[in-house]
């Protein structure tokens, strides 16, 4: 079992002895049941995190128009829209349009890609990936460039700035890659994290699944964690190794480490759960699970140390009694993002005429939206539990 095999390994490495009998063992390390929580799926309600909801809509323009896959970053002033070639920013309160960040382009000013992962709460910048190799761009919200920086390691996808260093996951595409985790300055590179994980290379691989990467970080506490896919632990990355936290029981949908490299698998994922967006709260630890080619949103409570799935990606806004709400990060442990499409709301007021006048006047406003206006941004306050 994977994380009988990790647990051990961060013993060993920590010079450690490690008993399954140890009763330290729930201390350092807490079990997130999916396997129970399948076999009673049923909606999870924003109210039992969450106790109100802002709505934003961002201004529409022909010049400032969004792609349908998007990423949201927000701090007290701003809204920060990350999609394909397109980096906006837009007014927290108001939702109008400020600036674009940069550009796409072969240009000397132009970027190739947005990063992977932009770890703005920490530094206040966004990034992007230039044409030069290995090299990112970080952007001051006025669009300015303040630095270039180049990654001194190749077949990184995800990268996180923390504190004065920058840290990257190295994907393990061959099965057989050294590294782990890289931490470096502009100087030099400070820390490996090795990877002890591998895998035998198939003779012929016809792709890897690159897009949309394997590995993800986040913040809790002011510390840093990191989770990768086709394992099922959560990490924290300490001054030394990588500490457990938390273990994902999948049993037999636990998906195999060398599945990463398997095309027929990425395309068709529906034997094997596969975990992303992970993001923590003083209360709770949320994340998206891909199981039988759809999407679930996934919950679990600290203190009663339960899991529970909901039947879709979404939870039942049972706050407003409004439209569902999609997560797909924590802000800073407050807020739980979302955000729907303008097409999706004209959807929903179509199918529940029954409940418009039911709704506070700000919300029946949202009638007046057409199908092609840009999305409209879920900003959910969490509860103190």
């Amino acid at each position: 079992m994977k994380i009988q095999y990790l647990v051990l390994l961060f013993f060993v490495l920590s010079g450690c002895m490690f008993s399954k009998k140890n009763e330290k063992y729930a201390d350092f390390i807490q079990e997130i049941d999916l396997v129970g929580a399948l076999k009673k799926q049923s909606p999870l309600k924003l109210s039992a995190i969450a106790q109100s909801v802002d709505y934003i809509p961002l201004e529409t323009q022909n010049s400032h128009m969004i792609n349908a896959s998007l990423d949201v970053y927000e701090n007290d002033d701003y809204l920060v829209i990350s999609a394909f070639r397109q980096l906006y920013l837009f007014d927290r309160l108001s939702g109008k349009f400020v600036r674009e960040i940069g550009h796409y382009g072969k240009d000397p000013g132009g970027y190739q890609r947005i990063a992977w992962q932009m770890p703005f709460q920490e530094t206040g910048t966004l990034f992007t990936e230039t044409w030069e190799p290995s090299t990112l761009a970080e952007y001051s919200l006025e669009g300015e460039i303040l630095r270039k920086i180049t990654i001194p390691v190749v077949g990184y996808t995800h990268f996180f700035s923390f504190k004065d260093k920058l840290i990257v996951y190295v994907q393990n595409i061959r099965g057989n890659e050294a590294h782990k985790l890289v931490v470096f300055n502009e100087d030099s590179i400070v820390k490996v994290y090795p990877n002890l994980s591998h895998f035998p290379q198939k003779k012929k691989i016809d792709c890897f699944q690159i897009i949309g990467g394997q590995g993800q970080f986040y913040q809790f506490k002011g510390k840093l964690n990191f989770f990768e896919k086709y394992t099922d632990t959560i990490f924290h990355v300490g001054d030394k190794n990588l500490e457990p936290r938390f273990a994902f029981k999948m049993g037999k949908y636990d998906p195999p480490y060398e599945k990463q490299q398997d095309c027929n698998h990425i395309r068709s994922s529906d034997q094997f759960m596969l975990i992303k967006d992970i993001y923590e709260t003083d209360q709770f630890v949320c994340f998206t699970v891909g199981f039988r080619k759809k999407k679930f949103a996934g919950l679990y409570m600290k203190e009663s140390r339960q899991a529970f799935l909901s039947d879709s990606k979404t939870y039942e806004n049972d706050i407003d009694n409004f439209a569902p709400f999609t997560p797909i990060k924590v802000s800073k442990g407050k807020y739980m993002i979302g955000y729907i499409h303008a097409m999706e709301l004209v959807d929903w007021f179509e199918n529940h005429p029954e409940q418009i006048e039911r709704l506070p006047k700000h919300l029946q406003e949202f009638r007046k939206i057409k199908e092609d206006d840009n999305p409209v941004i879920m900003i959910a306050k969490l509860k103190k539990i």
